[in-house]
């Protein structure tokens, strides 16, 4: 069968929802940006998307389209806003308060007062069961079909919607939670079940919080994907949609459906891999992806261009930039970092009468004071479009109209007359704020991972990143910045690259010395089975990469640390002629470089076993962006009144419309780079040059 030569990537963000348009047959690129609609996510996918194929093809229909990926916040924003389903929890009599001890750590050393997150399964639903098996799984007390049954009906009774099922060492022998979801399939079979042993790792609360959360959004994603599924195949699309997991793999909806909780934050990773990709086309070495839209920003670092992953990732924080403070999730995910605000981020004075910015945010609804929706809480939008960094005739293009004189007004009113400061004082303090947050986000970052930040190139990506990006690097002391092609919808055009892949994982604590060959041959087959059920059907499993690591230990730590071991590997001889002395070698290689040194005659144990398998992505050859044969003069569009806080006034800046910039072009600050989707802020001492690509390279002076 021919395959039908567009490619469709869909990202919903908090403000804006991206479409991008891939053509397999001329590399060109076709982008759309349309205002999330919250109430339904959906209308504004199928709004962008028909828009994106009538402007592009001049088609109404999805006839000609064979890949649909979807990247959404539909998860994370349910678990943010607690609107998931009634939930229940059965586990092992005793474990029922997991969910409230949690690591029985403070976020918050200091603060005795310090709110903690309600667990998503009030107490009335938390029912613990007489059963208990060891930790080497041998079953001590066996359930009791009655007792499951009995809790069943009470829970159809007082109209729970959606169960999760998470007994002591169910990671070792299943047989337990096995038999609870048969049971449930014919006793309750209208409510779904949620099992541990879909991520069987060993950690009591990070295993007990997924399950839970799997099935508090499961109903309420199911329906969402079903209606996406259902409106596609009336749009004449009837091939298999993808969504993006949280590890940035590619996955079917079917699997999705299942384990939503998988694709937590699938948005935000197409970004980390489209700098990736425009990093390494720019021959960068340490890459810092920086991508802030219209609620907040993100930053991951790619040291040696290697995208970062973590099996713990924390999500809905009580105090938004607080470890500690939300929902411990055991999933792989790519190593990404929520450094700080985003366009539609509150300004506000706090309770010591100082100006700070967010957490909380505008929105698209009712949004910044300049969309002139209904807002009236000042904005980042509204204090970069006062300093003069936006242009509020070609603001996506034209189709939203800024105002400006609202804009000022509402920051005078609001925050100006309290803090005796004009309204353009105000605006830039604003933007310096948001600086300063992200800046000490990222160095933090970087300073636990032991990397030196002003080695690093920043790729900006979404609405507002290039718009920051030369203040922010300023401040962190990075010497160069690169804006690739379509910088505002780059989440949406890493979906094009990112592979068909699963992450699989299991628990089996194994001293060094007991790992032999036929050990490593079991655990992988039991892995490959595994995975084969999340690989997409049809696909042609025997090209599939795999990768191996092992969280490990000395004996008698706490905590574990990640131990790459196999990477790539093309055929299981690989991970069947695995050694102990390589496995060894790994281990002391990444504990020395995390503690500078390591310990002798200890014994050391293998914790967890994750596995990735990925099938090999389609190649993506993006179209030179770079096409204009006009000069520099012919892209300048005039001038705008930018505002200097040094001197106190307004002065001329040189715009440029950035698709008529022609390749090679050079040219010095100050300046402002328009395009649909961003604007590009190149500093007074900045010098800025465009590749072939189209890549614009930024010297940050």
């Amino acid at each position: 069968m021919m395959q039908k030569p567009y490619r469709i990537t869909c990202d919903i963000g908090g403000t804006f929802t991206d479409i991008v348009g891939y053509d397999r047959d001329t590399g060109d690129i076709h982008v759309e940006k349309v205002l999330t609609t919250l109430s339904d996510p959906a209308v504004g996918v199928f709004e962008g998307t028909m828009k994106l194929l009538k402007s592009a093809l001049g088609r109404e229909d999805m006839e000609v389209v064979g890949d649909f990926v979807h990247g959404t916040t539909i998860i994370i924003n349910t678990l943010i806003e607690r609107k998931g389903a009634k939930t229940a929890l059965i586990t092992t009599a005793g474990f029922e308060d997991v969910l409230e001890i949690g690591r029985s750590e403070r976020y918050d050393t200091y603060d005795v007062l310090a709110e903690y997150l309600k667990p998503l399964v009030p107490k009335r639903y938390r029912k613990g069961v007489k059963e208990r098996v060891y930790s080497d799984g041998e079953i001590l007390i066996p359930i009791d079909k009655v007792e499951i049954e009995q809790i069943l009906d009470a829970f159809k009774k007082e109209g729970v919607e959606s169960v999760a099922v998470c007994f002591l060492h169910s990671y070792v022998n299943p047989t337990h939670e096995i038999a609870v979801k048969a049971l449930a399939a014919t006793r309750v079979p209208d409510i779904p079940v949620s099992v541990s042993i879909d991520w069987p790792i060993g950690t009591e609360v990070e295993r007990t919080n997924t399950t839970v959360a799997n099935a508090y959004v499961r109903n309420k994603v199911e329906k969402y994907l079903e209606r996406i599924e259902s409106e596609l195949v009336n749009k004449g699309f009837h091939k298999q949609p993808f969504l993006i997991t949280s590890s940035g793999g590619l996955s079917p909806i079917s699997t999705a459906k299942q384990f939503p909780i998988r694709f937590v934050e699938s948005g935000p990773m197409g970004g980390v891999i489209a700098s990736k990709f425009f990093g390494e086309l720019a021959e960068k070495r340490d890459i810092l992806h920086f991508d802030m839209g219209g609620t907040t920003a993100k930053s991951s670092l790619l040291p040696a261009g290697k995208i970062g992953e973590t099996s713990e990732y924390e999500v809905a924080r009580l105090k938004k930039f607080m470890p500690g403070s939300g929902i411990l999730l055991s999933i792989p995910s790519v190593d990404i970092l929520e450094a700080g605000a985003g366009g539609g981020s509150i300004a506000a004075i706090n309770v010591l009468g100082l100006l700070e910015v967010g957490p909380e945010s505008a929105g698209s609804v009712p949004g910044p004071i300049c969309y002139g929706r209904g807002g009236q809480d000042p904005t980042v939008t509204d204090a970069d479009l006062v300093i003069g960094y936006l242009n509020p005739d070609y603001f996506l293009g034209g189709e939203i109209r800024l105002l400006r004189t609202d804009a000022a007004e509402g920051i005078a009113l609001k925050l100006g007359t309290q803090l005796e400061m004009r309204a353009e004082d105000v605006a830039h303090a604003i933007h310096q704020i948001t600086v300063e947050n992200m800046a000490n986000a990222i160095s933090q970052d970087a300073a636990q991972k032991g990397e030196d930040i002003a080695q690093y190139t920043m790729v900006a990506s979404g609405g507002a990143g290039p718009m920051y990006a030369y203040d922010l690097a300023k401040t962190l002391g990075i010497g160069q910045v690169l804006i690739p092609p379509y910088p505002g919808v780059l989440s949406a055009v890493g979906f094009l690259m990112a592979p068909r892949s699963c992450d699989v994982a299991r628990t089996l604590i194994t001293p060094l010395e007991e790992l032999e060959p036929s050990l490593i041959g079991e655990v992988y087959e039991d892995l490959r089975r595994s995975a084969l059920k999340l690989l997409p059907k049809g696909s042609n499993h025997d090209v599939a990469l795999f990768s191996l690591s092992m969280d490990m230990r000395y004996a008698g730590q706490r905590h574990e640390i990640n131990v790459p071991i196999i990477a790539n590997a093309t055929h299981e001889n690989a991970i069947r002629a695995l050694r102990q002395d390589e496995v060894l070698d790994a281990f002391q290689d990444v504990y020395s470089s995390l503690y500078g040194d390591i310990l002798l005659g200890y014994l050391i144990e293998v914790v967890n076993w994750k596995m990735k398998f990925v099938l090999p992505p389609e190649k993506v050859e993006i179209c030179a962006v770079c096409r204009s044969a006009g000069t520099l003069g012919e892209a300048r569009k005039g001038h705008r009144m930018v505002y200097s806080h040094k001197t106190g006034s307004y002065a001329e800046w040189n715009v440029y419309e950035r698709r008529r910039l022609p390749c090679g072009c050079k040219f010095a600050g100050p300046a402002l780079i328009e395009e649909r989707e961003s604007t590009t802020v190149l500093g007074p001492e900045g010098k800025a040059e465009v590749d072939r690509l189209g890549i614009l390279h930024i010297q940050v002076e």
